[in-house]
């Protein structure tokens, strides 16, 4: 079995998600998707008081995760999200299947553009 047929929270990976949605309205999308039990923590826009394009959720993030930030990749689909990875210290990641165009990714700092799920898991293949 190749590396990337195992999902990243089955290697170990430590998973967060930071979001500009509610506390209440993320956990929802999670559990309707099943999709909950994969991360450990759960950061929403009613968690801080600093928000994206700030650094600040990430850096919550990472250490409820209990993990340096600069060891973190944070993947998200909008100019906001590569701008508050690259203030934090940690790997833009643009999904491109969002919100957010190529352009204004890049132009906001994205490292990498990856095009799918299957993508990303990939890359943390290496």
């Amino acid at each position: 079995m190749r590396r990337h047929d195992v999902g990243l929270a089955a290697r170990g990976l430590r998973l967060g998600v930071v979001t500009s949605k509610h506390q209440a309205m993320a956990r929802r999308g999670l559990d309707v998707f099943d999709l909950a039990r994969f991360f450990d923590v759960v950061v929403g826009a009613d968690d801080v008081t600093q928000h994206k394009p700030d650094p600040h959720p990430l850096l919550v993030a990472a250490e409820t995760l209990g993990v340096p930030i600069e060891r973190c990749a944070y993947v998200g689909d909008s100019p906001h999200d590569m701008a508050a990875a690259r203030a934090a210290g940690c790997v833009a990641i643009a999904a491109t299947w969002g919100i957010g165009t190529r352009e204004a990714l890049v132009a906001a700092g994205a490292e990498l553009m990856l095009g799918s799920m299957v993508e990303v898991r990939e890359a943390f293949d290496a």
